[in-house]
């Protein structure tokens, strides 16, 4: 899978997604990681009823996996913002499902409890709305650990991440942005994710991808949400 992946059909922070057969994409990381372990979690995860991609091969960075018909949710909202709490609703709801699995054994521990899966990077980007219900994708950083983690890392991606577009694009993915948020905290654990903002507020800024301004906010936002004890 080392090369002639096929037609480039989408580029992250992280990772390139090329189509290598009709039915079937490969995702390829930027930084040459291997993947193993990610293909391990969707497959426990899988078996376990969870909706991800079905994974056919891992070598290295990259994985082959099922590819998806529909659209992220971030784009749904895009075209359709009228949905946002349906879908902001729906968000949560698959995050909290994700969370009440058991970890695996082999999962790596964050913020030292095994409560249960961190997806650590669940925000609507990452959830694939398909003809066959939502589908989440981008494991990289699943992890066990206390599921107000999860929750508070949702929170600071989604209210502190750049908007890339226009000066009126960014203003209205702002106001989006707030409702979007606004919808999300009332259908998760907002007292369990402000008592762990701190610690995965200082994760997050070491995030190699967190740009300074993203820091700022990041800052910003655990002075004023973080609950100590």
């Amino acid at each position: 899978m080392s090369s002639g992946p096929g037609e480039l059909i989408g580029r992250g922070r992280s990772a390139d997604v090329f189509l290598c057969a009709p039915d079937r994409v490969l995702r390829r990381y930027h930084d040459g990681h291997d993947a193993a372990s990610e293909a391990d979690a969707m497959r426990y995860l899988l078996d376990r009823g969870y909706p991800v991609p079905e994974v056919y091969d891992v070598s290295g960075p990259d994985i082959v996996m099922a590819r998806l018909d529909g659209s992220t949710m971030l784009h749904t909202l895009g075209r359709q913002p009228w949905r946002i709490k349906e879908l902001a609703s729906l968000l949560a709801a698959l995050q909290r499902r994700l969370n009440l699995i058991a970890p695996h054994a082999s999962m790596p521990t964050r913020f030292g409890e095994r409560e249960g899966v961190l997806h650590l990077d669940f925000h609507p980007d990452n959830v694939m709305l398909t003809s066959g219900g939502p589908m989440v994708i981008d494991f990289a950083s699943v992890s066990a650990g206390p599921c107000g983690a999860d929750v508070a890392q949702s929170w600071i991606i989604m209210a502190t991440s750049t908007i890339p577009g226009s000066p009126i694009g960014r203003l209205t993915g702002a106001v989006g942005r707030r409702q979007l948020i606004r919808a999300y905290l009332r259908a998760s654990d907002v007292d369990g994710a402000r008592k762990w903002m701190a610690r995965v507020s200082e994760a997050r800024k070491l995030d190699v991808h967190t740009t300074d301004v993203e820091r700022e906010r990041i800052d910003r936002l655990a002075a004023r949400e973080t609950v100590v004890g």
